[in-house]
């Protein structure tokens, strides 16, 4: 007999031994059963409960995860938050996070972070319990933590802010005052919750124009600069000056250089350049500023009462005619100041504009310059005199950020003259466009927020839509970083409502994408 045939025997008489055994205890078996199929369920529950307090924990750390990543973005953005906001920020993000799932979200014990230093950075734990409670079988266990670290970095961020720099003429004092405030507040935005003078890694450049910029260095005179930077022979000899100057009396000095101490733009301490490559259809603002430049002067025939300073001089052959070399009220007074730390210092050069207004305004000046302000370009003693600022552009295989956050009020059509020459709206528009796509190259990221009385759909039928908007349209990717807000006057209530919620969500962005938050644990 093989050994399956005798399997197949035992197994036989088991099940007959099993039948008789059933039949004789006339039910015996059900409790057995029951009990078997009771200890099936508890072992199932268990099971379930098992997968679920496991499923829950991954579904937490998930949570944590997000929630240490944006609690570092927001405690990079203000370094001084206290503890309980910080925990109450990564409650929120962790709650969030785990979505519908209530059972776990209820199960939510202690939520807490710490914060430690990792130079040149900060860490954010985010700690959160659980206290599972089984759902089938109704019984607690002991909490189970879950944590997640980030790792956050500001990265070296510069910002130009360009302010206009008009007179009564289109700027009243109490909107000058206004428009301080609202870029001091952009400033404080800018720098976050903290009440700190200086922030890590930013600096901030502040540029007022009106036909021109004023560089004429801090706290220093503006020789230097002017001998630095404009090649001798424009130094000694104006155009307009050909050779020959005319004192209005036997007692008036003669001026023959724009180094003279008595020229009226020295005697106001105003220094505004123009680059000498510069054409009608392309600004330049590339490149070392020694002997780059030739200097801007007014030339008049008037005798007005604004004029601080004048010296006549003779620009024709007609020994009768006289002209007036005077101040260059379109030269602000303000001051440009390069990219700067301080905050105290910021607000008080955007004071300095409020109180020193210009004449005319013109859109590129700023814009030129604001360039210059981040181009790396104009680092050390030839340049702004930073032997670090301006740092590489973002491209040049560094986390550098750059950006230019534009003011505007609409008026006018002094932006069709060409800053620097004379020509037409389509040659002007075409520098415009020129400039952002070099500004687009390298990194800079442009935010333009204008003052405008023109409705949104007739605003690129203006002169200003029209020459202007299709080059910083480039600038700012579109839309997505132009915008203006409707109304006559900037101390208006709505309007500076309107600034500050916009100029404070601008400060936001930059802040966020100037965080380098990168999940460590």
């Amino acid at each position: 007999m093989s050994r399956f045939s005798k399997m197949a025997g035992y197994l036989g008489k088991a099940w007959m031994s099993v039948r008789v055994f059933g039949r004789d205890e006339r039910g015996g078996m059900a409790p057995f059963m029951v009990l078997g199929i009771a200890g099936v369920m508890v072992a199932g529950a268990y099971a379930f409960d098992a997968t679920r307090m496991t499923t829950g924990a991954a579904q937490l750390k998930r949570a944590t995860d997000a929630a240490a990543m944006a609690v570092a973005v927001d405690g990079m953005g203000d370094p001084d938050m206290s503890a309980p906001r910080l925990n109450a920020l990564a409650e929120e993000y962790v709650r969030a996070n785990l979505g519908m799932d209530s059972v776990v979200s209820s199960q939510l014990g202690d939520i807490r972070v710490e914060v430690g230093r990792k130079e040149p950075g900060r860490t954010y734990k985010v700690r959160a319990e659980l206290q599972p409670v089984s759902v089938l079988l109704g019984a607690g266990s002991g909490p189970v933590e879950v944590h997640s670290t980030a790792y956050a970095e500001n990265p070296k961020t510069e910002v130009a802010i360009i302010l206009p720099s008009e007179g009564d003429f289109s700027i009243s004092a109490a909107e000058r005052t206004a428009l301080a405030e609202i870029a001091s507040d952009f400033v404080d935005d800018l720098f976050g919750g903290s009440s700190a003078d200086t922030r890590a890694n930013l600096r901030v450049a502040v540029v007022p124009h009106g036909d021109g910029v004023n560089v004429t260095p801090q706290g220093q005179n503006r020789l230097s600069r002017l001998r630095q930077w404009v090649p001798p022979n424009i130094v000694s000899r104006p155009v307009d000056f050909l050779g020959r100057t005319f004192p209005w009396n036997s007692s008036t000095p003669r001026v023959t250089t724009h180094a003279s101490p008595l020229m009226p733009d020295s005697r106001t301490n105003r220094l505004c350049l123009t680059d000498r490559r510069q054409t009608e259809s392309r600004y330049w603002w590339r490149g070392p500023a020694a002997q780059a430049f030739t200097v801007n002067y007014r030339l008049d025939q008037t005798n007005e009462w604004q004029y601080q300073y004048r010296i006549h001089v003779y620009s024709n052959n007609n020994s009768d005619f006289f002209q007036y070399i005077v101040d260059d009220l379109a030269c602000p007074r303000a001051r440009f100041l390069p990219l700067e730390e301080s905050r105290s210092k910021i607000k008080e050069s955007i004071w300095e504009n409020a109180e020193h207004p210009s004449f005319n305004q013109r859109y590129s000046p700023g814009l030129i310059w604001a360039g210059r302000a981040l181009s790396p370009d104009m680092r050390g003693a030839a340049g702004w005199g930073d032997a670090v600022h301006p740092l590489d552009f973002e491209t040049d295989n560094s986390d550098n950020r750059k950006y230019i956050v534009m003011f505007a009020k609409l008026i006018g059509d002094w932006f069709l003259d060409p800053y620097g020459n004379s020509g037409s709206g389509q040659n002007t528009r075409s520098a415009f466009e020129g400039l952002c796509r070099e500004y687009v190259d390298v990194g800079i990221k442009t935010y333009f927020l204008g003052l405008s009385t023109v409705e949104p759909d007739h605003h690129m039928l203006s002169a200003f839509g029209q020459v202007v908007a299709p080059g910083l349209k480039i600038c700012t990717d579109g839309d997505k970083r132009y915008s203006y807000v409707m109304g006559s006057v900037f101390n208006a209530g709505s309007v500076r409502t309107d600034f500050r919620n916009r100029l404070k969500a601008i400060a936001e962005e930059i802040q966020k994408s100037s965080s380098g938050v990168r999940l460590i644990e």
